[in-house]
């Protein structure tokens, strides 16, 4: 383990205060539980001094051409369309993050960040993601660049970038398990009272927000319905007479308007409880049970399927 990690966040006029809050404060807590100043935070700007967040809030910080030493990780933080698209017409920012990006040992983004990151030519052939509602303009603007949007992070590499806003967290957590121990990002996590473990595949949307955005009370209402029932045995076919529909037409209107298959959604819906229950404390035993596994195997199978880890890696207590 390194004794010491330098971590530098570039920000710029309106920028979004957390995605340099979120995971500054994930750095700050890992300090505290390691007693001792592993992560030395600071922050940079094009000129340096007080820069304005789109909160309100006032950040000092140092210029970007003040750093001449070589250090562990730089971030670029988002804002909104307007604020990025002044960023994309500063050539000066764009040298100096290339320059810079030459002496880091990880680069990376959040949310919209990446823009400014994609900018710079240093992504080209990477694979990256952003925020969902990004997704077109970015790929219009950086063909050159490998989107993968349905992502709350992306690693390729010394190349690191987040989805939207909070998904700076996860990455922050992400880098504290590389950085020195899965327990550790665990701990962080349950002291900010935060998801533990978003694997970088999941989706940007919860099972339960992706019914909510679908806007028609019934899907809503179907979404409790199953919440309430993940504990037993649920068909298909069960499913199909929620809506009063034949199974196959009730597989066609949820695969194309869901993008995934009812059964898929159902084990997401099981997954996400189970990870819940263990963050609680609930032995993996009592856990597959509640949500309708009889066999420990298969439900460590399917966990595994989903967050690229055993049920055993959310046990894991401060």
């Amino acid at each position: 383990m390194k004794k010491n990690h330098y971590i530098y966040f570039v920000v710029f006029d309106q920028f979004e205060l957390l995605d340099l809050a979120g995971p500054s404060s994930v750095f700050q807590q890992a300090n505290l539980l390691l007693k001792t100043k592993q992560y030395k935070v600071e922050v940079l700007s094009r000129s340096g001094g007080l820069v304005n967040s789109n909160s309100g809030v006032s950040i000092d910080t140092k210029p970007l051409k003040s750093l001449k030493k070589n250090f562990d990780t730089l971030i670029i933080v988002g804002g909104e369309g307007e604020q990025i698209v002044t960023q994309l017409a500063d050539t000066t920012l764009a040298k100096w993050i290339k320059q810079l990006a030459r002496k880091t040992d990880r680069l990376c983004s959040i949310c919209t960040g990446a823009f400014i990151l994609a900018n710079t030519g240093v992504l080209d052939g990477k694979k990256v993601t952003t925020h969902w509602q990004g997704e077109l303009p970015f790929k219009q603007m950086f063909p050159a660049v490998n989107l993968e949007c349905n992502r709350i992070f992306s690693q390729d590499g010394r190349f690191w970038t987040s989805a939207g806003v909070t998904a700076g967290i996860d990455l922050a957590l992400a880098m504290i398990e590389a950085d020195i121990s899965r327990e550790l990002r665990i701990q962080i996590a349950k002291r900010l009272v935060v998801p533990s473990y978003r694997a970088g595949h999941q989706s940007q949307f919860s099972e339960t927000l992706m019914i909510q955005s679908a806007g028609e009370e019934i899907y809503l209402k179907f979404s409790e319905w199953l919440e309430m029932r993940l504990s037993g045995k649920i068909g298909v076919s069960e499913m199909a007479a929620f809506f009063h529909m034949s199974e196959r037409t009730f597989f066609r209107m949820f695969k194309a308007k869901f993008k995934m298959g009812p059964a898929e959604y159902l084990c997401r819906l099981r997954m996400d409880r189970a990870k819940h229950l263990l963050e609680s404390g609930v032995p993996v035993k009592l856990v597959k049970a509640q949500v309708g596994f009889q066999s420990e195997a298969a439900f460590r199978n399917s966990f595994k399927n989903v967050f690229g880890v055993a049920p055993s890696s959310f046990r894991i207590h401060p």
